[in-house]
């Protein structure tokens, strides 16, 4: 199993030293990896947590610039938002910045508000990501590139530097739904939910059974963490997440259980007032309770 951290490009703690900070704190802590947020535009009654978001693909950049070895992911970026060709370039470059170090995770937005700010089309966002990963593959691994899908038409064209990865960068479909879970089955790396309970996870994994001996299939799940206490934290639509949070023996009892429903990789988005504390629970998942799961 492996474990990273969401950095603060949004929410309280959102600035460039803090994201400088947390990175750096990471590469030593032995973590696997950072991940970034993804918001463009937001009404006004979003200011927390995202009113202040560094956008993704940028502090994907500057993250290669000032890492070496970590894992670099977008948790997740909102694809229908976006044109594809471009998210290709972007991702292809970043990945040779970082000398082969991004994964890709895409979702499909909720914030109706953001699409019409951005005149997208909300109501097709699930066919847009389908058919986005589809041309953005297409342009990693062809050359030179001939698409055609009715939305775009390409031609003997070329798209380079393509990616230092092999066969290409993965992949991973963000979203907690049935549907998401069935479109990263089918065009996906991996399925990357936010905010499900191990129970939640193990049923889902459970509808398309093959997937759960599958090595080539990663479940990297975010999750809401704190270390101490107890927090209730909701996310789109006010939706109450599954928290790892409490104890030591309490943080170790849910691993496991996310463990055991077949998740690879932890993402945890930690809760913190200040950036002290912030790094302190970043120490912690590195050094404490990533070697137990390692072992």
């Amino acid at each position: 199993m492996k474990f990273g951290i969401c950095i603060p490009n949004f929410g309280n703690l959102a600035s460039v030293s803090a994201i400088k900070a947390s990175a750096e704190a990471a590469e030593e802590s032995g973590l696997d990896s950072i991940w970034v947020t993804d918001h463009l535009v937001v009404p006004s009654s979003m200011r927390s947590p995202y009113g202040t978001t560094y956008e993704i693909m940028s502090t994907l950049g500057y993250l290669a610039s000032i890492t070496n070895r970590l894992i670099l992911g977008s948790s997740a970026l909102i694809l229908p938002l976006r044109n594809p060709i471009v998210v290709a370039k972007q991702a292809a470059t970043i990945d040779q910045l970082s000398n082969g170090r991004l994964v890709l995770g895409v979702g499909f937005g909720w914030l109706i508000d953001e699409f019409n700010y951005l005149k997208a089309d909300y109501k097709h966002r699930y066919s847009a990501v389908k058919a986005g990963v589809r041309l953005i593959r297409s342009l990693w691994l062809d050359d030179p590139v001939n698409y055609s899908d009715g939305v775009y038409n390409i031609k003997e064209a070329l798209a380079d530097p393509k990616p230092i990865q092999k066969p290409s960068i993965p992949i991973y479909i963000a979203g907690n739904t049935r549907r998401a879970f069935e479109i990263a089955a089918t065009v996906g790396d991996g399925w990357h939910p936010v905010g499900l309970s191990p129970e939640e996870v193990a049923q889902t994994m459970e509808t398309i059974p093959s997937l759960r001996s599958s090595n080539k299939f990663e479940v990297v799940l975010r999750s809401p963490f704190k270390l101490g206490g107890r927090i209730t934290y909701r996310g789109a639509s006010n939706r109450s997440m599954y928290t790892i949070q409490g104890t030591e023996k309490e943080i170790v009892e849910s691993i496991q259980r996310f463990k055991e429903s077949g998740v690879t990789h932890l993402v945890m988005n930690i809760i913190s007032d200040s950036i002290d504390d912030y790094i302190n629970s970043l120490g912690f998942i590195g050094k404490i309770l990533s070697p137990i799961f390692r072992k």
